[in-house]
């Protein structure tokens, strides 16, 4: 577990005594971060892929910004519609904040609204963001119960994975098993239809 009790008090700490420009980006960075662990945990081990899939500092890789992250893990099922778009209002927030100008602010039209978006579970955060003149702690908040649940996400779906999977496992062991290719066939993308023999 990434983030217990006192990792997210840690983290509240620190978005709290941060600038509002501060505290945007440092949310999604850690919820960047955790996405790529949960994405990672269904990973093959084996030397480099998880450099490759996610990257360490680098733009090469299939899935180093935070959006990609957050469409595959909510295309492999690892997301709730919720959290799918608490996720990416999150992602809009932050780059209101990075790319915007000096003195930019949660009280802003656009993270104003964005923060007025965010669902997380209502029973939790609908006192949050009731006041749109008090936004900040309605991201903050939001942050807080993403990286709780992703984490615990990352519990739920992490299991032994091997090296490798062995290339053809399937085909090579019922052949091996004396299955007759005689009547295997395969259709081709043309519609052709192929006999193995």
């Amino acid at each position: 577990m990434l983030y217990n009790m006192i990792e997210l008090g840690k983290v509240n700490s620190e978005l709290a005594e941060s600038s509002d420009r501060a505290a945007a980006v440092l949310g999604a960075v850690l919820l960047e971060g955790i996405l790529g662990q949960l994405i990672q945990s269904l990973l093959v081990r084996a030397p480099g892929v998880s450099r490759r899939v996610l990257g360490r500092g680098s733009d090469r890789a299939a899935l180093s910004t935070f959006y990609q992250r957050i469409e595959v893990a909510h295309g492999l099922g690892l997301l709730g519609a919720d959290e799918y778009a608490d996720l990416d209002a999150i992602r809009r927030i932050r780059n209101y904040f990075a790319h915007g100008k000096q003195g930019v602010s949660f009280v802003d039209d656009k993270p104003r609204k964005l923060c007025a978006s965010l669902t997380g579970p209502p029973e939790l955060i609908r006192g949050y963001c009731v006041d749109n003149a008090q936004p900040r702690p309605a991201y903050e908040f939001a942050v807080l119960l993403l990286l709780h649940e992703i984490d615990m996400r990352i519990d739920e779906v992490s299991e032994p994975r091997p090296s490798r999977p062995q290339s053809y496992h399937w085909l090579k062991q019922h052949y091996k098993d004396g299955v007759s290719w005689d009547n295997w066939l395969f259709q081709t993308r043309d519609g052709d239809v192929i006999a193995v023999t």
